[in-house]
């Protein structure tokens, strides 16, 4: 079950980084940045759901308690960048065609915001972890 609802989850967080990346784009490029097929807009929605749950099923590797959090950490971001990386080549998110330059610049953006959300999520968790441990102590 919880296996589902990661699914679920990174469903829904690819198709939201998926809209955030469509306003920006067309905010910064205009109409050109959404002038795409039919076919490309499915093939991109389906790989931000793809990647969405390429980071957040990994995820659970975090509840084991035999695997220190650095490793976890390593697992949970490096199988997330391996299907990112497969996904981004395969729909055209990498510009490979516009040089070195800007495959370095698109991989490095990617590696940035994947952190971003990880540090936001990972100071979440440990400020619930926190507040429990108060509720705890203060049980006993």
């Amino acid at each position: 079950m919880k296996v589902l609802k990661m699914i679920g989850s990174g469903i829904a967080m690819g198709c939201t980084i998926c809209i955030f990346i469509l306003i920006l784009g067309s905010i910064i490029a205009g109409d050109d940045f959404l002038a795409m097929s039919t076919e490309r807009f499915v093939t991109q929605a389906i790989g931000c759901m793809v990647v969405g749950m390429g980071f957040s099923v990994p995820s659970l590797i975090y509840e084991s308690e035999r695997i220190g959090r650095g490793i976890q950490a390593v697992i949970h971001m490096g199988t997330g960048f391996f299907i990112y990386f497969l996904v981004a080549l395969n729909v055209g998110w990498i510009p490979v065609e516009f040089g070195w330059q800007m495959t370095v610049v698109s991989i490095l953006v990617a590696i940035i915001f994947a952190f971003v959300i990880w540090a936001g999520f990972y100071l979440c968790n440990r400020r619930e972890a926190k507040k429990l441990n108060q509720q705890l102590k203060a049980r006993k």
